[in-house]
């Protein structure tokens, strides 16, 4: 427990646990952050900022686990704790708010994550500026939101200021940058309008071949969606060519075989585009999801 009285060796558990965690061992990123909260509560107290980060990626651990209702709780504490200890408009604050956000929307509470994401957006603005880099994660998000609600037209304008601010904040190669574009492309080819839908996919897919490599799970998304929207243009040709690659399952996206490949190509997932495309998770303190 005398190691946990100290709250840079909890954070250094954290960052043990967030390492297992980006290495596909989430069970021993679970683990390792049981024990660290545990510890954390019993040396430096339950409401602790410290031990409300624990509590943040431990959600994190479990959401990536697919066990959202353990994951829930974690945050809406988390969210308290930090209110409490350091006001409503804190940047850590506002992290755990944006996670909490995330499981709503994951748990199909759209309408509460799209409530959070407006209140987190607004004191971001007002506090940050609204030309500050970290904003446009919550942008991008809250456009998700709306999208997932069946707002795609509400997302639009949102989108399309993330991938312009993104390209000039972050560089054009940013992974983060790369995810804007797609999920601008998604929105267009969500209201039928591929046309400008491919040349945004035909982008995002070169750069992330080139930055990300050929099987990154991002670039397979975006094989996928310029798969489906070459199809929906009718061309089948270009569509056919892209499909030998793009059946391919991981996390987020569930793939249907279909035995006509250039259907395959056709039949997209309309939520697809969406899923996996928010920024990178941040520092462990902050604990995004």
């Amino acid at each position: 427990m005398a190691d946990h009285e100290n709250p840079e060796f909890v954070m250094s558990q954290v960052k043990l646990a967030a390492a297992y965690k980006a290495a596909g061992d989430v069970r021993e990123a679970i683990s390792l952050l049981e024990q660290t909260l545990a510890g954390s509560q019993r040396a430096l107290g339950t409401d602790h900022l410290v031990t409300a980060a624990v509590r943040s990626n431990l959600a994190a651990a479990y959401r990536a686990a697919g066990e959202l209702q353990r994951a829930l709780p974690l945050l809406e504490q988390a969210v308290a704790d930090a209110e409490r200890a350091i006001g409503n408009e804190d940047q850590v604050t506002l992290a755990f708010r944006s996670n909490l956000a995330a499981v709503y929307q994951d748990i199909g509470e759209v309408r509460l994550a799209i409530r959070l994401y407006e209140q987190v957006l607004t004191i971001q603005e007002r506090v940050l500026g609204a030309e500050d880099p970290r904003i446009l994660g919550t942008r991008n998000n809250l456009a998700r939101s709306y999208a997932a609600a069946g707002e795609v037209r509400r997302a639009l304008p949102l989108l399309e200021r993330v991938a312009a601010d993104g390209e000039r904040l972050l560089g054009a190669d940013h992974p983060d940058t790369l995810s804007f574009r797609n999920n601008l492309a998604a929105a267009y080819h969500e209201l039928g309008d591929v046309q400008r839908a491919i040349p945004l996919y035909e982008r995002v897919l070169a750069d992330r071949q080139r930055v990300l490599g050929d099987d990154h799970p991002a670039t397979i998304v975006s094989r996928h969606n310029l798969a489906g929207a070459y199809g929906e243009a009718g061309d089948m040709r270009r569509a056919v060519a892209l499909c030998p690659l793009a059946p391919v399952r991981f996390p987020g996206w569930p793939v249907q075989p279909d035995p006509h490949p250039a259907r395959r190509c056709q039949r997209r997932d309309h939520a697809a585009p969406w899923a996996g495309d928010r920024p990178r998770s941040g520092e462990p303190l902050a604990g995004r999801v």
